[in-house]
């Protein structure tokens, strides 16, 4: 019998918050999920109103409240608009407090351009500085990651320059071809050999098709695949990693899903929904606090990218192809490998503290 669909952290947890305030009659403007600075937990939700924001915590099929803010106590709010994130710095004449917002970050901005109550400051950033490395304006982390996004371009612009080498050399041939059939013509003589390469190139044509053609995938059938795996994991460490949907950011080019324990998937798309790229990655403080819950979501990454292979393959792939293993020990270098129609890299960034496996389909 098929097991039934687990309900993930998050929607539990709003659908508590919900229930409450229906009880006491509070009315609701929107539930997001939050992250506070002195507070490691990744289960933080906030309740908002047009009177405060209470910030509920979510832990072991309940809430507790965990801070309320009014508004009454807070003269305004800055909104700083990142990549993956909002940051609102609340300010009175001698407090600050920082928030950072993860989903729904437009509709919290708008909320408070419409409060007249608190003023709102919105701060404008250049593009750049909204990617990761340029967002603190330190010149050494924006040093390294302007290395790491050169590397990233210049494998790019290899990669589709040897494409268009291929397709110019590719066209080069067929315009010889076709001068040397047109000269061939001319000679009555060789007429059994022309027709001899035109039936060797209708019988070499299949194959050259069969060549070019690639498994695509969208991220609706990546979500599928990943809570399919999910439904037959016999481990409670692994209940509240359930995708429910995945968040646009940057226009609608990127994705990002929060996982429990300091996991989150993220990545890019094209208009179609087709991956172009996906990866999963966490911090080393949550991978080592985490690291059994870490070790299986990383395996189940591998499995929704081809749900056609068992646990066993995807054990075998993610230890002793990558050298994956909970101690770390594959920090050294990058590992990469081309597993079906991805090219699979786990890698450590030192100057973040992250460990990230990444897939990209093969062009």
């Amino acid at each position: 019998m098929e097991k039934e669909k687990k309900e993930s952290a998050a929607k539990i947890a709003e659908r508590l918050i919900r229930e409450h305030y229906s009880e006491n009659g509070d009315k609701l403007s929107l539930i997001t999920k939050v992250e506070l600075p002195r507070n490691n937990s990744n289960n933080l939700f906030a309740a908002v109103n047009k009177q405060h924001m209470e910030i509920y915590e979510y832990k072991r099929k309940n809430i507790t409240l965990y801070e309320t803010i009014l508004w009454s106590d807070w003269e305004s709010v800055i909104i700083d608009n990142f990549a993956l994130k909002t940051n609102l710095l609340f300010e009175s004449e001698s407090l600050t407090k920082s928030i950072n917002i993860r989903g729904k970050n437009k509709e919290v901005v708008n909320f408070f351009k419409n409060k007249p109550d608190i003023h709102t400051e919105i701060l404008e950033r250049k593009w750049y500085n909204k990617n990761l490395g340029f967002r603190s304006k330190t010149k050494w982390k924006m040093i390294i990651a302007s290395l790491i996004y050169l590397f990233l371009f210049v494998n790019i612009a290899n990669v589709m320059l040897s494409d268009d080498e291929l397709s110019a050399g590719g066209n080069g041939n067929s315009q010889e071809n076709t001068e040397e059939q047109e000269v061939k013509q001319e000679d009555p003589g060789d007429k059994e050999v022309i027709e001899a390469e035109q039936e060797a190139n209708e019988d070499t044509a299949p194959e050259q098709e069969e060549e070019i053609e690639k498994i695509d995938l969208t991220l609706g059938e990546f979500k599928e695949n990943w809570n399919d795996i999910l439904k037959n994991v016999e481990s409670d460490l692994m209940d509240d990693f359930i995708i429910d949907e995945f968040i646009d950011i940057n226009d609608g080019e990127a994705f990002r899903f929060v996982l429990e324990s300091g996991l989150n998937i993220e990545g890019f798309k094209y208009d179609d929904d087709e991956i172009r790229e996906i990866y999963i990655h966490s911090d080393e403080d949550s991978f080592d606090r985490d690291s059994f819950p870490h070790a299986m979501a990383y395996a189940i990454f591998i499995g929704a990218l081809n749900p056609g292979i068992d646990k066993e393959a995807r054990s075998s792939i993610l230890i002793n192809d990558l050298d994956f293993d909970e101690n770390l020990s594959f920090v050294s270098e990058s590992q990469e490998i081309i597993f079906d129609d991805y090219k699979l890299s786990l890698t450590y960034y030192s100057q973040m503290d992250t460990i990230r496996l990444s897939a990209t389909p093969l062009e």
